[in-house]
């Protein structure tokens, strides 16, 4: 969520995340609810507004990769400097939110620089455009192949956290890619 109200609401239910595709920056009050409940936050990388985004072929970026992976460090340190645990700080590059088709495809290729900061790093690649692109899939449904691969590139590279659709297959193949990261590490 976006509100601090949401999200108060919800730690009070029971939750103990917050997840804002805004990294905490469109209410005012959500960093002080993330500090004051120690909730984990994951901060995402948007650009643009949801109703705006994917406006007129854009967005554009010189460097996305530079530009994602600035904005994410700076505002870790923000959250932190705001009362945010920096163990409970996680990053997400935010696949699909302001980002072309060749955008989410760099971000994916550079997982490794953004595990190298020493944040954990969230992705959310399942079923999205940019994999029916490529897969040739127009139902997001029938992108479970594609979504397997960038879970499996998401494991190897580092991730901490891969969200999913397909819970039981994306399960299997990050264990399989976690054994044999360990085997050969």
């Amino acid at each position: 969520t976006r509100s601090a109200r949401v999200a108060r609401e919800a730690l009070d239910a029971g939750a103990d995340v917050i997840n804002d595709v805004s990294a905490l920056g469109d209410d005012p009050e959500m960093a002080q609810v993330a500090a004051e409940s120690g909730a984990y936050v994951i901060l995402m990388h948007r650009r643009g507004t949801p109703a705006d985004m994917q406006r007129d072929g854009g967005p554009f970026y010189a460097d996305v990769v530079g530009e994602v992976l600035s904005f994410l460090v700076e505002r870790a340190a923000w959250a932190e400097a705001k009362g945010v645990a920096r163990e409970r700080i996680f990053v997400d590059p935010g696949l699909g939110f302001g980002k072309r088709h060749e955008h989410n495809l760099q971000l994916m290729a550079a997982l490794p620089r953004f595990a190298a900061t020493g944040l954990p790093v969230v992705v959310g690649a399942s079923r999205k455009r940019f994999i029916g692109t490529v897969t040739r899939e127009a139902e997001p449904a029938a992108r479970l192949f594609g979504s397997l691969s960038c879970a499996a590139l998401a494991a190897w590279s580092g991730a901490a956290l891969i969200r999913a659709h397909d819970v039981g297959p994306t399960v299997q193949v990050v264990r399989m890619i976690r054994a044999i990261g360990e085997a050969v590490r």
